[in-house]
């Protein structure tokens, strides 16, 4: 009987301690994980999420151009609200396969530019860090994307030159560019103006109309 009793007792004692433990362990199972790190988001999804967003500036010749990615290779993009294509790729930098020739004309420093259709773009980002601007399968099919040969702007304004960020893209936004130091703020077009202009003295507005596609007129 003592046996008996004294087997009981260490039974008793044994479940008393796992009353205790087990919910310490399972809490150490099932307790929440630390959230992930988000993945890198574009300048689309950071401005929606922020307001407004920095990216840094190298300004050469009196050019603005921001860091980016074609095809895994980084370089630089000229910030151009004058382009009328959303990406306008040199395609003797840029690893960019040129499709047929949809038009033709001459650089304002009087080089011929030969536009051609481009393909084969996977990847392409903005800014350092970023994500993709657009979707893999919209890149793929060449949407919104032209190449030329900018060859003549790598020598002799900015070397690694990737292309060009034209207006379809840039109309999404409200956006300064500030050159000293050199930043390019960005803002949700609808109400993100007033935002850039915070800390900033106007010190005059020229109120300008669109015409001939995306060139301004004042």
């Amino acid at each position: 009987m003592k046996r008996a009793h004294r087997a009981g007792a260490w039974r008793t004692w044994a479940m008393l301690v796992m009353a205790a433990v087990l919910p310490w362990l399972q809490g150490c199972v099932h307790a929440p994980q630390p959230a992930a790190m988000p993945a890198h988001r574009s300048l689309a999804e950071r401005v929606a999420a922020e307001g407004v967003v920095e990216v840094p500036l190298v300004i050469q010749h009196g050019y603005p151009f921001t860091p980016g990615e074609v095809n895994g290779r980084h370089g630089y993009f000229m910030i151009d609200n004058g382009s009328p294509f959303r990406f306008f790729l040199n395609s003797q930098y840029a690893p960019v396969t040129v499709g047929p020739e949809v038009g033709r004309g001459r650089a304002g420093s009087g080089q011929l530019v030969v536009v051609r259709r481009g393909f084969g773009v996977t990847s392409l980002s903005l800014g350092p860090d970023a994500a993709r601007e657009v979707r893999s399968e919209a890149l793929a099919s060449g949407e919104g994307i032209m190449a030329a040969d900018f060859g003549f702007i790598d020598v002799n304004v900015r070397p690694q030159f990737l292309g060009f960020v034209g207006d379809p893209w840039l109309r999404d936004f409200a956006f300064s560019l500030r050159y000293a130091p050199p930043r390019w703020l960005l803002a949700d077009a609808a109400d993100g103006a007033q935002r850039l202009l915070q800390g900033s003295e106007r010190v005059v507005l020229i109120r300008f109309e669109g015409r001939e596609g995306s060139l301004p007129f004042a």
